[in-house]
């Protein structure tokens, strides 16, 4: 296993390219795939464009492409997507997505070519959404709930995650919060290892 590597976005507003991670297992930095997000300077990440899909990759390399990511989600406007990047790479941008989706209001998980979907109203409140990416296989769980599960193995080989706060609303930001994210890179065939939920 390699990690877990994380943030718990803590420091002052900046852009999250020039924050430097926090927490008990802070990863190294935060690299900008896909226009702004935020730190917020009361220990959130933030989307700071609506009319973006505000992604970003965390530098340090999982090892495995089989791994738990996870991060503590608030809505704050009923617009957009939240959620969380895995089986991302250096050279571009592509990836799965594992996320909420408020304009559509359902759990989804796409592959980047097809997607799995469930139809459910936000919880409301602070919801930890996690990824379960291994070979064949991804499974989103929101506190800890199976959500969805989508069959595909596609863009294997790559050991990067990150999150995004998807917004092409064109109005207000933030259209939500990101909190406490963890990444871990699972060896195949380990014993499933289930993060602990929203500790800082």
């Amino acid at each position: 296993m390699a990690g877990p590597f994380g943030d718990t976005f803590a420091g002052s507003s900046v852009v999250l390219e020039s924050h430097t991670p926090t927490g008990s297992n802070p990863g190294t930095s935060w690299v900008k795939q896909a226009d702004n997000l935020i730190t917020d300077g009361a220990g959130f990440c933030a989307d700071n464009s609506s009319l973006g899909s505000n992604q970003y990759r965390l530098s340090d390399n999982l090892g495995f492409d089989e791994m738990d990511v996870q991060a503590i989600f608030t809505q704050v406007l009923a617009v957009g997507r939240r959620g969380l990047r895995v089986r991302l790479d250096p050279g571009d941008s592509n990836g799965w997505e594992f996320s909420y989706d408020a304009d559509n209001t359902r759990w989804l998980v796409s592959d980047g070519t097809a997607s799995t979907t469930a139809a459910e109203a936000w919880p409301g409140g602070n919801v930890t959404i996690k990824a379960e990416m291994r070979t064949g296989v991804g499974k989103l769980y929101a506190n800890a709930v199976l959500k969805v599960t989508h069959s595909s193995n596609l863009l294997s080989g790559r050991t990067y995650a990150g999150l995004t706060l998807l917004n092409f609303s064109g109005g207000t930001v933030p259209s939500a919060l990101a909190d406490d994210f963890t990444a871990l890179g699972v060896a195949p065939g380990a014993a499933h290892r289930l993060l602990r939920l929203g500790v800082r």
